[in-house]
């Protein structure tokens, strides 16, 4: 700032001398004319014309060193800004730096568990192709087991079969003992009118003669034989103290039933049966 202000100064100054260099000049020029009053008149006139123009020339300089100093204290404000900005910027790019590294880090994290995440869907499919295997095998052992129940089923119905028939062999042992086997004994029904029910049903193996005997307070009841196996049927008239002896044929089904024939009231029976 002090250099520009002598600079204008010098400046001024020299203005002056081309003035007063101007002013003698221009006196030796004149000597020769009229009146030497209008000459100092004319250069009084231009000396007041270069102290106005001295004068205004300082206010420019006075108003251009404000603005100097207007501008160096934007300039320090400028630079105390351009400072804090700079350590702003710094700590910026140390927080960039850091961020930059945590990225690297995090990136090798996301490797890390993208293998991972890898290995687990390989193991997954693994678990799911076991598990298909399974529930194949699974699938296979149902089916086995309702095989096997099935089987079950069928032993066990042979061996029902077997038991009867070891069942009928003791009867017919014991009735080829004893001559008779009986089938039911001192059974008592009471029989509503016009019904009947079954006393008994069995499959004989070995033909011979079925024995029903017993009481009844009625002679309206009836004893009815029925052979399941042939579609045919034997009524048989059963009052009081009779005996009814029927013929079987072995391997036919039969059915024993008693009856009532009575319209207007029950009947109590009680019958045996051998065979």
């Amino acid at each position: 700032m002090g250099e520009f202000n002598g600079k204008f100064f010098v400046t001024a100054i020299l203005v002056l001398v081309v003035g007063v260099c101007f002013l003698v000049y221009y006196l030796h020029a004149s000597s020769t004319m009229s009146s030497q009053d209008t000459i100092i008149a004319n250069l009084n006139n231009q000396l007041a014309s270069m102290t106005a123009q001295a004068k205004s020339l300082a206010d420019q300089l006075n108003s251009a060193n404000a603005q100097i100093n207007s501008l160096t204290g934007k300039l320090s404000t400028a630079t105390t800004q351009i400072a804090t900005l700079q350590g702003s910027l710094d700590s910026a790019n140390s927080q960039i730096s850091s961020l930059q590294t945590q990225l690297t880090t995090t990136n090798g994290n996301l490797t890390s568990t993208q293998g991972q995440l890898s290995a687990a869907n390989a193991q997954v499919s693994t678990l799911q192709s076991q598990l298909t295997n399974a529930n194949s095998q699974l699938t296979s052992s149902a089916s086995q087991l309702s095989n096997l129940q099935g089987q079950v089923s069928s032993y066990q119905s042979q061996i029902a079969s077997l038991l009867s028939q070891i069942s009928t062999l003791q009867n017919q042992t014991s009735s080829s003992t004893s001559g008779q086997n009986t089938l039911f004994s001192s059974q008592t029904i009471t029989q509503a009118l016009s019904q009947q029910s079954l006393i008994y049903s069995f499959t004989p193996t070995y033909s011979g003669n079925i024995t029903i005997t017993g009481t009844s307070n009625t002679s309206t009841g009836y004893i009815l034989v029925t052979n399941n196996t042939s579609g045919t049927s034997n009524n048989y008239v059963f009052g009081a103290g009779n005996t009814i002896t029927v013929a079987l044929t072995s391997g036919n089904s039969y059915g024993i039933y008693f009856g009532n024939h009575d319209t207007s009231g029950s009947i109590t029976a009680t019958l045996s049966g051998t065979y």
